[in-house]
This record gives C-alpha cells, sequence and structure tokens, in this order.
C-alpha cells in the first residue's frame, strides 16, 4: 500500500512513532485529508525535517538531576 508520499500527498503534521520491525516508523496525517500512514521515519525525515522537529519538540521531556557539589569530598571519584 503506498505512503501519502507516493499518492502526492503533502504531510500536515507527525501524529506519533512507534518500532516496526526494528525500524522507527512515524504516524503522519496528511493535509486536506482524514488519512495518516505509518512511514519510515528516515523517509520523513528528508520530506519534511520541520514537521518532525515539532513532533520531538512537543514530544520530549528533560530529567533534572541534582547539582553535584565540586567541593564535596564526601564521594569517591
Amino acid at each position: 500500500v503506498p505512503s501519502g508520499f507516493d499518492r502526492g500527498f503533502e504531510a500536515e503534521k507527525v501524529l506519533g512513532a512507534t518500532d516496526s520491525a526494528g525500524e522507527l516508523m512515524l504516524l503522519v496525517k496528511w493535509r486536506h485529508s482524514d488519512e495518516a500512514d505509518l512511514v519510515p521515519a528516515r523517509i520523513v525525515n528528508m520530506r519534511c525535517p520541520g514537521l518532525v522537529i515539532e513532533f520531538y519538540e512537543q514530544h520530549s521531556f528533560w530529567i533534572r538531576l541534582p547539582k553535584i557539589n565540586q567541593n564535596d569530598t564526601s564521594t569517591t571519584r
């Protein structure tokens, strides 16, 4: 089954990501369509990198690590 890119559709948004048989796949919603397709991330990265960056920015989280006191001699290094 050809993806939306193969049918001439324009990507509107990346809705999700999954690992399928060892390859990262992105769920792409197509502009002017209710359809979405799983497309290999390597293809989406080349065709519309801005949408991929936007997806990762919206779905990223940061873990705040405790600050290490450089003057603390009680820990071994």
